[in-house]
């Protein structure tokens, strides 16, 4: 079951109005992009096939970012 919000939802909402009054360091800009990208296609996906019915579903590769909550 998906979260309702993820905090990849409430960067996407709010990061860059934050920007405006709070500038990001670089540890912290390389950590929000990490977020924001994971498990999107721009990390790249593979396929994954069930052993059972042979079925394939595309899982998106994660960031294996350190502050990353996936």
């Amino acid at each position: 079951m998906r979260p309702i919000f993820e905090v990849a939802d409430v960067l996407r909402a709010g990061l860059v109005k934050h920007e405006v009054r709070h500038p990001l360091s670089e540890v912290h800009r390389k950590a929000s992009n990490a977020i924001l990208n994971c498990r999107t296609a721009v990390l790249g996906a593979h396929l994954e096939v069930c052993t059972g019915c042979g079925s394939l579903s595309v899982s998106y590769n994660s960031c294996r970012h350190r502050a990353c909550p996936k």
